[in-house]
């Protein structure tokens, strides 16, 4: 947390989550609900997608592009690519509703 040199109390407060699940998150001893995950990136200015998969950036911007990114998605556990999906339909939502 120094790196923004917020708390977790902090960062909980801004964010309108608990400091329990700033820790939580923090520590990884639980998985995160995606409204407190969007409420986190809304904070710090990112898509959702930023925070459920940091790397795709990375990935998808070394030359591999579609073909990374499909390969990552298929690594992930069903869990884990229904929270893809999940943040994907919430994106499609955020921009259609933007663009109006």
């Amino acid at each position: 947390m120094d790196k923004e040199g917020l708390s977790t109390h902090a960062l909980a407060k801004k964010c309108g989550v608990s400091q329990r699940s700033i820790v939580n998150i923090l520590n990884q001893d639980t998985s995160p609900s995606l409204d407190n995950v969007e409420k986190i990136a809304a904070y710090f200015r990112l898509n959702l997608w930023h925070l459920i998969i940091p790397t795709l950036v990375d990935g998808t911007m070394n030359g591999d592009g579609v073909g990374s990114l499909i390969d990552s998605y298929q690594k992930y556990s069903p869990e884990g690519r229904a929270h893809i999906s999940s943040v994907a339909e919430r994106e499609a939502e955020y921009s259609t509703r933007n663009k109006k």
